[in-house]
């Protein structure tokens, strides 16, 4: 059941995005359908081999262990917001991401981030048809926006 309603939220996703389009008409259906098989084909094959599950697991915990360097930080500057019964909304959420925001810029000014983004864009071009800009601004707000 819980496939078919994620299946069901994608395309309630893509008729919402039809409905407030400007330019129906000029949508790329091809490119469209593309991205959709490539991300059902990625999460098929991660999900269903023990050792895609074991990279997601991973990924997922690098992220956490982020997350909770990024909290240690909140911790260590603000000490006497952080251990209280009820922390307010922006020392628990906002300020790990202004802690985690500069990783984002250091990685991008030792080039990682950026040769990331272009060997990323470039595929996703290649396979979706798209043109560089889209794939790019895509793979970039994938990577910076998440």
């Amino acid at each position: 059941m819980l496939i078919v309603i994620n299946f069901l939220g994608v395309f309630v996703f893509l008729f919402i995005t039809f409905l407030f389009s400007k330019n129906r008409k000029g949508i790329n259906w091809s490119g469209v359908v593309r991205c959709l098989l490539l991300n059902f084909f990625i999460a098929w094959f991660m999900l269903s081999f023990p050792w895609g599950k074991t990279i997601v697991m991973y990924i997922a915990q690098g992220f956490t262990w982020l997350v909770n360097q990024a909290y240690a930080g909140v911790g260590f500057a603000f000490p006497s917001m952080v251990n209280v019964p009820r922390m307010d909304f922006f020392i628990a959420a906002l300020m790990p991401i202004l802690l985690v925001v500069p990783l984002f810029d250091i990685l991008t000014y030792i080039g990682v981030l950026p040769f990331i983004i272009r060997w990323l864009g470039k595929g996703l071009g290649f396979v979706t048809g798209q043109p560089k800009f889209e794939s790019f601004f895509s793979i970039e707000m994938m990577v910076l926006g998440n």
